[in-house]
């Protein structure tokens, strides 16, 4: 096992870095000068954009502004916006909001995909499982933003089911639509993974031989079945956690939700370049970290994984 996770973190290293070289160029990438338009209506003085672009080191070359970056990211330096707040202070305001609807979302996929997933691969063919694949197709081909825009409209301002923008405390009460929306793409992808799991496991030989020693038909299905089935489902719910991630962005612009993902829509919105680098590094290095522990999990599960 200390063997396998010494190799996926010499992997971390490389992805890491490679991923912050394409989000850095990307967002530097955008063209104009993102101090021109900060003064109001007041056209912004040679003098003040000088001023500005040498504070933020923004006249040095790229490759440079990037070592720097990197620096001061691992000596836990994370700069400060282009209005002079902290960025790290944004990002302690919007974590604990972000943590809440992530872990909420995730809650709802997992129940929702893994009790329909397995009861329709149990019951093959059944209404349910008919249903279910249906829906899965509808669910999996429907764009987030326009889910949200939808959910929004209808449930919020049509029917006043639920308040159709967030409050800057984030309850978890107001949070339940948002992390609804943000699992439906992923819950339909699990549900679809765990029923076929299922339905293939239903007629491995492992089972045969665990109906042959006499085990209970609970403890086939309950332990030897669905220890193999997990494995593939962690590994869906750690690949899409990328889509969890992505998808925050979005929700929370829509939803006004005060969180990382809103922060960097509103960076964006502002031309604030090095508040979305370092926003989005940081998204980059915990979706890793996600997903290294969703590879010593499944090694657990499934010890023959470990030689991939």
């Amino acid at each position: 096992m200390l063997k396998f996770v010494g190799r996926r973190l010499l992997q971390f290293v490389p992805v890491m870095i490679g991923s912050t070289i394409i989000c850095w160029g990307l967002v530097w990438a955008l063209p104009g000068d993102p101090f021109r338009g900060r003064c109001g209506q007041v056209v912004c003085s040679d003098q003040y954009v000088q001023t500005m672009t040498q504070r933020y080191g923004l006249d040095q070359p790229l490759p440079v502004q990037y070592l720097v970056f990197l620096r001061n990211l691992f000596t836990g330096n994370l700069g400060e916006t282009f209005s002079g707040q902290d960025i790290s202070a944004v990002i302690s305001q919007a974590l604990p909001v972000t943590a809440r609807l992530a872990v909420l979302s995730i809650l709802i996929q997992v129940v929702l995909a893994v009790s329909i997933g397995i009861y329709s691969g149990l019951r093959q063919n059944g209404f349910v499982d008919v249903t279910a694949l249906f829906g899965s197709l509808i669910l999996f081909s429907l764009p987030v933003f326009v889910v949200a825009f939808v959910a929004q409209y209808v449930l919020g301002v049509r029917l006043a089911w639920v308040k159709p923008t967030v409050s800057p405390a984030a309850p978890i009460s107001e949070l339940i639509l948002p992390a609804a929306v943000l699992a439906i793409g992923i819950m339909a992808t699990l549900m679809r993974v765990l029923r076929a799991s299922v339905a293939e496991g239903l007629h491995a030989d492992y089972l045969r031989t665990a109906r042959a020693k006499g085990f209970s038909e609970r403890r086939v299905i309950g332990v030897h079945l669905m220890r193999n089935v997990m494995a593939p489902a962690l590994n869906v719910l750690g690949l899409e956690f990328a889509a969890l991630l992505g998808g925050t962005v979005i929700v929370e612009g829509i939803f006004n939700i005060k969180g990382v993902g809103g922060a960097i829509y509103k960076a964006i919105q502002d031309r604030e370049q090095l508040t979305v680098s370092t926003m989005v590094t940081l998204v980059i290095i915990f979706y890793l970290v996600i997903n290294l522990i969703v590879d010593v999990a499944c090694a657990q599960l499934d010890p023959r994984s470990r030689d991939v």
